[in-house]
């Protein structure tokens, strides 16, 4: 006798870990351009052109200075920083540069720019300037990071063992070596520095996290290095790759390492809310063959959206693809962006930008295409047992989603782990109310678009993969497969 099976779309996300035959069915072997929700999995928002004319190949470098009056966005490409904060075609501020990979941190109304190239800058909203800074045994041109901490500005130096600080309340200035040589047990160079907030406001008990290249974690407390610093710890890690891999969290930091995104609170025996290992848990398969592949290929960077509720791995191949890693904040569960080729991401606003390869910064969202073309999304599901161990003759299944424009289902199945099967595709006319619209609500049924679909398949274990290419907003919440016993072998 037939019966209904009914499997939950996969809201806790892209597994990477477990092993195909154990992925629970409200996980995925595939996710691309899905975000799991708390109730279903909706396909990512779309781009669209925001400034063109960034040079004229890649954009490798966009920051926000949001301080006062002021509120710009400036990008870098083809040795030239430029104003891209107004839609259309970016204005050129400074020329003459070797380096478009830019660090860059807000202190006192104005953006510090380094490169471990050029000359510093800094950035008042209008004018992009020299820095003034020196320090004894410095070359100011190898500065390659800079921070803010307790109302001092904090660099890194290409191939040093130790940062340089500043006097209070200045933006470089006369510097002052610290060295950190003598106090890791690993060697390697410090390549980022980091906020951790332990009660998740700036405060008087911040600490400051050293990051080597080795994976050791330097931690001090304190406000003035000369004074009164206070060595908290070491503690070892996952080799770090760079300093846009290393981003603060709330009152945590999460950084991308060879074995995976790991958080500081993970690592520390520290009192503040910790995070277990829960981002790293079914990302590290992904995350740790990815830096594997190319751990110092330009493009990691991580960056969170709090409009829209992710955290964005940005992940460069090497073979020229780049991909993302994406994590809905509220859910933690983890899903892959693919078609987006991003160098480089910032927020400006409440909004998310990127700089791409064809010299043009581009608004994530709102729309649901990129540039116009439709997105297509791909869910692999688990493997599946219908019959309590014995095997399963499978008739037909039904994904259940609504979708707010022209759509199209490609299907493959699979039994037992073979070979998926050839793909067939059924297309669909959107006709009802557009979501919004006063007129329709969005649960109604004219939204529920994807009919019974025929299939034939015979096994113990059932996989299915959809990929839908859509124009609008896919909302995928389960899938009910309709089967019957196929006896025992």
């Amino acid at each position: 006798m037939a019966k209904i099976t009914t499997i939950q779309a996969p809201i806790k996300g892209w597994n990477t870990v477990t092993s195909i035959d154990n992925i629970p069915p409200d996980m995925a072997i595939v996710l691309d351009n899905l975000i799991p929700s708390t109730g279903s999995v909706t396909s990512r928002k779309g781009y669209s052109s925001h400034a063109t004319g960034v040079g004229s190949g890649n954009v490798d470098s966009l920051f926000e200075l949001k301080a006062l009056s002021v509120n710009k966005m400036i990008a870098a490409a083809n040795g030239v920083l430029y104003d891209v904060t107004s839609a259309g075609a970016a204005t050129s501020l400074a020329t003459g540069f070797a380096s478009n990979q830019w660090q860059g941190s807000v202190f006192n109304a104005v953006l510090g720019l380094v490169n471990g190239t050029d000359t510093p800058q800094t950035y008042d909203g209008t004018t992009v300037a020299a820095m003034t800074v020196s320090g004894a045994g410095l070359t100011v041109t190898n500065l390659s990071s800079i921070h803010v901490f307790k109302n001092r500005t904090y660099f890194t130096e290409n191939n040093k063992q130790g940062f340089w600080y500043s006097a209070l309340s200045t933006m470089g200035g006369a510097l002052t070596f610290f060295p950190l040589g003598k106090v890791g047990n690993f060697g390697g160079n410090l390549i980022a520095i980091q906020t951790l907030t332990k009660d998740g406001g700036a405060g008087q008990d911040d600490a400051i996290c050293f990051f080597m290249s080795t994976g050791e974690i330097i931690v001090y407390e304190g406000t003035d290095p000369s004074t009164d610093f206070v060595l908290t710890g070491v503690f070892k890690a996952g080799r770090p790759i760079g300093p846009r891999s290393i981003i603060k969290l709330g009152p945590d930091i999460m950084f991308v390492t060879n074995e995976g995104y790991l958080t500081v609170s993970s690592l520390l025996p520290l009192s503040f809310g910790k995070d277990n290992g829960k981002i790293n848990e079914f990302i590290k398969g992904a995350a740790s063959t990815a830096v594997s592949a190319n751990p110092t290929g330009f493009g990691w960077q991580v960056i969170v959206s709090p409009s829209n509720n992710i955290l964005v791995v940005n992940v460069p191949g090497t073979d020229g693809t780049i991909v993302q890693h994406v994590l809905n904040v509220n859910t933690m569960a983890w899903c892959r962006f693919t078609g987006i080729s991003a160098r480089c991401w910032a927020v400006y606003g409440n909004n998310l930008y990127f700089g791409s390869t064809n010299g043009t910064v581009y608004l994530y969202g709102p729309e649901y295409t990129d540039n116009g073309s439709a997105i297509t999304s791909v869910y692999q599901g688990p493997y599946l047992a219908f019959n309590g161990g014995g095997q399963s003759r499978t008739t037909a299944f039904r994904p259940r989603a609504r979708i707010d424009g022209n759509l199209t289902v490609t299907v493959k199945s699979s039994t037992d782990f073979k070979p998926f099967s050839l793909p067939y595709t059924v297309s669909y006319t959107f006709t009802g109310a557009q979501w919004g619209d006063p007129w329709g609500s969005p649960w109604a049924t004219s939204n529920t678009v994807i009919n019974y679909l025929n299939m034939n398949s015979i096994g113990y274990d059932l996989s299915i993969s959809l990929t839908f290419t859509c124009s609008g907003l896919v909302d995928y919440f389960e899938t009910n497969f309709l089967s019957q016993s196929a006896g025992r072998i």
